[in-house]
Formats: structure tokens, sequence, C-alpha cells
């Protein structure tokens, strides 16, 4: 069964894409370098994966979005 990321608050989320325009490429190409592609869907905004896989997905997109904000 596929899974969503889940959608950050509106806050957070519109703070971060606006600190960084390339964010979300960042993050499909996190996902495209963490996962088979059979475990996951992109469409548009959108970024599917099955729930086993969310937990090796948030601790690399918090390591990325660390190294983000220490570059501030």
């Amino acid at each position: 069964m596929l899974a969503s990321l889940g959608k950050p608050r509106e806050e957070q989320r519109d703070r971060l894409l606006s600190g960084s325009p390339k964010l979300y490429e960042d993050v499909k190409q996190i996902v495209q370098d963490t996962l088979p592609q059979t475990h996951y869907d992109m469409k548009g905004c959108t970024i599917l994966t099955f729930k086993e896989d969310l937990p090796l997905l948030k601790e690399k997109i918090t390591e990325y979005v660390d190294k983000f904000k220490q570059a501030e």
C-alpha cells in the first residue's frame, strides 16, 4: 500500500520553499537516490511511497534540511 509522505504544516512548507526554490527538486532527488524505483510514484508535487519507507525518507530529508539550515 502506498502512503503519502505527509504534508508539513503550511507555514513550515512555505518557509522552506521560499528559502530554497530548488528544495522540492532536491527532495525528489533524495527519494530517487534512496528508494528503489518500484517503491515510489511522483506526480506533480505529490510523492507517494510505501509506509515502511517513510522512516528512512524522514531521516534522509531531515539530514538535508539540517544542512540547509546550517548554511543559512
